[in-house]
């Protein structure tokens, strides 16, 4: 079985997230929820991803990841 480590968000963005950090924010990963997140971004042909450093549920309430 794969490990999960990003998540695609409605736009087409993927949030990539390192696996073990996943399941501490898999509540802000259902479909429908609001969610905020500030990391490295690369755009290339195939999409857009944000290797994320900081997510939370807005940008008030964001938390690190190691």
């Amino acid at each position: 079985m794969a490990d999960i480590n990003g998540v695609l968000l409605e736009d087409g963005t993927v949030l990539k997230v390192p696996p073990p950090e996943v399941s501490r924010f898999n509540a802000l990963f259902a479909p429908g929820q609001a969610i905020a997140a500030l990391g490295i971004e690369r755009v290339n042909v195939a999409g857009k991803v944000v290797e994320v450093t900081t997510i939370g549920a807005s940008p008030e309430h964001l938390q690190s990841i190691p």
